[in-house]
């Protein structure tokens, strides 16, 4: 249980494809947990990259997208919207369907 580590890299892989896991957290990350022992936030470096959703898959940091983003080639993992709509995505809002210029053809709901 302890190999916690691994199993995020593990996760990552799966979610993001293979290598996500090692650029994600190219050495050991610290990882707490909640009060029933269960992984929840990954921090490499002392910044958040990653929290455990309930459902087993991650959710990244804006850190964590920063360096999944410099790992993968274009466009793995894109999606593009034109300049209009940046502004809002850069503020956490949604950019909707009319707004996305290009997308990876890859990319799939979990």
């Amino acid at each position: 249980m302890r190999d916690d580590w691994k199993r995020v890299r593990v996760i990552a892989n799966y979610q993001f494809g293979r290598g996500a896991g090692i650029a994600l957290f190219p050495e050991k990350p610290e990882i707490h947990y909640s009060r029933t022992g269960r992984i929840r936030q990954i921090l490499y470096q002392g910044r958040r990259i990653a929290t455990l959703k309930t459902d087993g898959l991650l959710t990244l940091s804006i850190e964590g997208a920063m360096m999944l983003h410099r790992y993968l080639p274009y466009p793995r993992m894109r999606v593009v919207v034109g300049d209009e709509a940046a502004r809002f995505v850069r503020d956490g809002k949604n950019a909707f369907a009319r707004h996305v210029v290009e997308v990876d053809p890859e990319i799939r709901a979990l």
